[in-house]
């Protein structure tokens, strides 16, 4: 079978189709004033990457021309006489897609319809359900768009470190201030290539801090990220515990990561982007926290362990975009109580709800399930 597309720069509407029928050739129709060489290459090289026995011609047309575009089917039907044809309708511009649908009618070639939903693939004239989707995966996502895994900003959890993981991040959550003077306290006293003991004595700590970084410790000792070998001497139990240890802000990104492995397959954390050459600007904006692949659609969390702001919005919401346009969600999740803030013209809350970027509240998951968590964070742009 060959399939005939239209790249217009929507991912999900090219690959679902392609990996749903795969067909043994595709023709993809795109216009050169819409779509550049390295876009054709990267889409190109998800589709084969995936369909190892399909081929993929980029055929360039005017999508402003009907004459064009038919001229560009003709010469394709020509060339493979014999052969069954399907057209996907989803994806492209009006007029090619009117000029081919109404070609495709004369020829007898099947059309194909995406569901909104992107949950089934529709046969036009019938309206009959034909296919059930196939997912798109992370790293489809991410070949599509040019981008690479670089590496890993962290060294992952095993899934039966979970639990401990969980319940450290609550110690941390609820003494957060304490948490700031100890993790800070660990930098000086455990840093080194190699070093794996350090002393610990709540005493140096000041104040009301002392009872914080004091439950802190004993927490770390409790779920196995640390050994009492003195008094006020302690010996990390490993490389990864010591990591966690002396970053701030991992627990958070561990904590909504573990968590949304509950409810989904396809969970990337503290995921570095190493961008085509073609592609190098922004250099900077090149990590992210944590994805989630929810219904083939990706979704790019931020993790703030601390009051959001204006920039972390704009950060969270230009990389989505540039990853996956207006497909992508963005969410933001904190450990700050965003909600409290209200909905006055110049709060944090308002302006993420104007821009459509999900709330996680690092409380939320103590007060409902994990995949309720999410649905309401993925909400504005994941209905049915």
């Amino acid at each position: 079978m060959i399939l005939i597309d239209f790249y217009d720069n929507d991912i999900i509407s090219t690959l679902m189709p392609a990996f749903t029928l795969k067909p043994d050739k595709i023709y993809m129709l795109y216009d050169s004033c819409r779509t550049t060489e390295r876009q054709l290459k990267n889409i190109k090289k998800a589709i084969v990457g995936k369909l190892k026995n399909t081929s993929v011609a980029p055929v360039e047309c005017d999508s402003y021309s009907i004459q064009s575009v038919q001229s560009a089917i003709t010469l394709m039907m020509a060339q493979n006489k014999n052969e069954k044809f399907c057209v996907d309708i989803k994806g492209g511009p009006d007029l090619m897609i009117g000029a081919c649908m109404s070609f495709a009618h004369e020829k007898g070639a099947q059309v194909f319809y995406m569901s909104e939903n992107d949950k089934y693939i529709y046969d036009v004239y019938d309206k009959s359900i034909k296919y059930p989707t196939e997912k798109i995966k992370i790293s489809d996502y991410l070949t599509a768009t040019g981008a690479k895994q670089y590496s890993h900003s962290h060294e992952l959890p095993e899934k039966e470190e979970f639990y401990n993981i969980e319940r450290m991040c609550e110690v941390i959550f609820d003494n957060l201030n304490a948490w700031s003077k100890y993790q800070k306290y660990m930098e000086e006293v455990g840093s080194g290539e190699g070093r794996m003991e350090f002393p610990f004595d709540s005493k140096t700590f000041p104040g009301s801090l002392a009872y914080g970084a004091e439950k802190i410790n004993d927490a770390f000792e409790k779920f196995g990220f640390i050994t009492r070998i003195s008094r006020h001497e302690y010996r990390f139990n490993s490389t990864k515990a010591k990591q966690y240890m002396m970053t701030y802000g991992i627990w958070l990104e561990l904590y909504v990561y573990i968590n949304a492995l509950k409810c989904y397959d396809d969970v990337y954390l503290g995921f570095i982007i190493n961008w085509d050459a073609e592609e190098e600007r922004d250099t900077n904006d090149n990590e992210i926290d944590v994805i989630v692949m929810e219904k083939s659609r990706p979704v790019f969390i931020s993790c703030k362990t601390r009051k959001p702001d204006a920039k972390d919005l704009c950060e969270v919401g230009f990389l989505s975009k540039r990853l996956a346009g207006d497909r992508a969600k963005s969410v933001l999740a904190t450990t700050f109580p965003v909600r409290e803030t209200g909905d006055s013209l110049n709060s944090i809350y308002t302006r993420m709800k104007k821009f459509e970027i999900g709330l996680i509240e690092a409380s939320d998951f103590r007060k409902k399930l994990p995949n309720r968590v999410f649905d309401d964070a993925f909400a504005p742009n994941f209905e049915d």
